[in-house]
C-alpha cells in the first residue's frame, strides 16, 4: 500500500485538496494523511521517511538544501500563488503565450530540481478566472500521472522563471484589451476552412516549408459550409480526395469523396452524428478509412469498395471510447492508433495510444495514457511522415487559436511500455505568405502530392458574410 502525505496551509485550496485526495484514493491502493505546514518542517520533518510520497500543497517551497529525502512532489503553480494570483499564469497572459505549463517537480538534497511530469493547457487570454479554474481542475489528474512517472529517468532540469512581482496596472490593461479584441472579432469576423494541393511529396515539404507557397486551393461555393481534414488515395479507377464537409446550419460534418481531376463527388457518408478526419491507412491492396465518430463513443474501421465506390463498415475496433482524429501507424509488426478524446473537453489536450497485432483484433490501451498532455502537440494532424529513417507525427497546436499551426514531432521511442517524441519543425500560417490564412491543422500524403487545409478569415455584418 502506498503512503502519501499532503502538506497543507490552513483553509488554503481546501476543495482542490479534497479532489486530489479522492482521485488518488480511486486510482491507487493508498493512505493519504494531511500535515499542517509550519516553518520547522523544512529542516525537521521526522516522519517524512514513513511516506512514499510527500505532496506539498502549501505556498511555501521546500528548499533542496534542507529536505534530505527523495519523495517530495512540489507544484510550482501553487507555490507561486500570491494574493490569489498565479505569477506564472499572469506571465503567460502578458506574453500572449500559446499555452500554460502545469507541472510537478522534485528536488534532490543539495542538487538541481527536476521536472517529474508536465501538462500544457490552453490559456484563455481574455479571462484570467476561466484559465485559472480550468488549470485547477486538472491538478488531480496531473498528480496521478506524476506518481506513475516519478522514477522516470527521462526527466528534465527545472528552471523557475516566474516573475517576482506583478504590476497590476499592466495586467488589468492587458486583460481589458484582450476582452475588447475578443468581442470585436466575434462580432465582425468568422473563419472558414479550405483544402489545397501541393505537387510535392510530404517528405519534401517537411524538409522545405517554402514549398507551401505553391499550394493550389480548391474553390468552395459557400464559405460557411467549409471543407477540411483532407486525405487522399489511389485505386485502379483513379485518384480520390476524401475530407470532412461541415454544415454550419446543422452544426455537423459528413464525409465526402471526390475525383481529384474532375472534383466530381462520388460518395458521401452521412448520419445523425458528426463525421470528420477520415484518416487513410493502406494495407496490401486495401484502402481503410478511420473517420472520427466520437459522438458514437467508438472508433470504427471502414474499407473502400472500389467497384461500388463507397465506404463500407468493417467493424468497431475500439468501443466505449470517444476517439478524436484517430491515426494509425504500422511499426515493429504492430499497429499503433493515436487519438485524443472528447472526454472532459480534452480533444485538443490529451494524446492516447492503443496497439494491436492486427487491425481487427483487440486493441490494448497504452499504460502511460495519456502519453502526451499538451494543447500545443497532442491532437493528430494528418499522415505520419517517414523520412531519413525517422517517423514524424504531425500534431495540432491550438494554443492561441483552434488549428493554429502544425507541429512535426519525431517519435524517438515507441514500445508497449514507453513513448517519447520531440518537436522538430512547425508549419505556420505565415509559411503560406497569405495574410488571410490564420490557421492550418491537417497535412497528408497522396503519392507524390501533399494535401493540406487552412483556416481563412472572413468579415461579417450581422448575417451577411463576405
Amino acid at each position: 500500500m502506498i503512503k502519501i502525505a499532503f502538506i497543507i496551509d490552513k483553509e488554503f485550496m481546501h476543495s482542490l485538496i479534497e479532489k486530489c485526495r479522492k482521485k488518488l484514493l480511486s486510482d491507487f491502493n493508498c493512505i493519504v494523511d494531511s500535515i499542517q505546514w509550519n516553518h520547522d518542517l523544512r529542516k525537521n520533518f521526522p516522519k517524512a521517511n514513513e511516506y512514499d510520497f510527500v505532496i506539498n500543497f502549501s505556498t511555501h517551497t521546500f528548499f533542496k538544501k534542507d529536505y534530505q529525502l527523495d519523495n517530495l512532489i512540489q507544484i510550482p503553480f501553487i507555490s507561486n500563488l500570491r494574493s490569489g494570483i498565479s505569477r506564472e499564469l499572469y506571465q503567460g497572459i502578458i506574453n500572449n503565450d500559446d499555452c500554460f505549463l502545469l507541472n510537478t517537480i522534485k528536488a534532490y538534497a543539495g542538487k538541481q530540481s527536476f521536472q517529474i511530469h508536465e501538462h500544457r493547457y490552453l490559456i484563455t487570454h481574455h479571462s484570467y478566472n476561466r484559465s485559472f479554474r480550468f488549470i485547477i481542475d486538472k491538478i488531480p489528474t496531473l498528480l496521478v500521472e506524476s506518481i506513475k512517472r516519478y522514477s522516470n529517468k527521462n526527466q528534465t532540469i527545472w528552471q523557475d522563471n516566474h516573475p517576482k512581482s506583478i504590476p497590476l496596472g499592466q495586467y488589468r490593461l492587458k486583460i481589458f484589451l484582450n476582452k475588447l479584441t475578443h468581442y470585436l472579432n466575434s462580432v465582425f469576423t468568422y473563419h472558414y476552412w479550405k483544402i489545397g494541393i501541393i505537387e510535392n511529396s510530404l517528405s519534401d515539404i517537411a524538409n522545405n516549408k517554402s514549398l507551401l507557397k505553391q499550394v493550389q486551393w480548391i474553390n468552395i461555393k459557400n464559405k460557411r459550409d467549409f471543407i477540411a481534414d483532407p486525405f487522399g488515395f489511389t485505386t485502379s479507377k483513379g485518384e480520390y480526395l476524401i475530407y470532412e464537409k461541415f454544415n454550419w446550419i446543422k452544426n455537423k460534418g459528413h464525409i465526402e469523396v471526390i475525383e481529384r481531376l474532375t472534383q466530381k463527388v462520388v460518395f458521401q457518408l452521412k448520419a445523425d452524428f458528426h463525421f470528420s478526419y477520415p484518416f487513410i491507412f493502406e494495407e496490401g491492396n486495401e484502402i481503410y478509412i478511420i473517420p472520427e465518430t466520437h459522438q458514437t463513443n467508438s472508433i470504427d474501421l471502414y474499407k473502400w469498395n472500389d467497384d461500388k465506390q463507397e465506404m463500407q463498415l468493417v467493424k468497431t475496433i475500439i468501443d466505449h471510447f470517444p476517439g478524436v482524429d484517430n491515426s494509425i501507424l504500422k511499426y515493429n509488426n504492430k499497429y499503433w492508433l493515436f487519438c485524443t478524446t472528447s472526454k472532459h473537453k480534452m480533444a485538443d489536450h490529451q494524446l492516447n495510444l492503443f496497439y494491436a497485432n492486427e487491425l481487427t483484433q483487440e486493441w490494448t490501451p497504452h499504460p502511460l495514457n495519456p502519453i502526451v498532455t499538451s494543447i500545443i502537440s497532442s491532437r493528430p494532424a494528418g499522415s505520419f511522415i517517414k523520412t531519413d529513417g525517422k517517423i514524424i507525427r504531425p500534431s495540432q497546436n491550438s494554443g492561441t487559436t483552434y488549428g493554429g499551426n502544425i507541429v512535426l514531432n519525431e517519435i524517438t521511442e515507441l514500445t508497449e511500455t514507453n513513448y517519447l517524441e520531440k518537436k522538430v519543425e512547425v508549419i505556420t500560417p505565415e509559411d503560406f505568405k497569405n495574410r488571410s490564412i490564420v490557421g492550418v491543422h491537417t497535412i497528408s500524403s497522396m503519392g507524390n502530392s501533399t494535401l493540406i487545409d487552412a483556416k481563412f478569415t472572413g468579415f461579417k455584418i450581422g448575417n451577411l458574410h463576405f
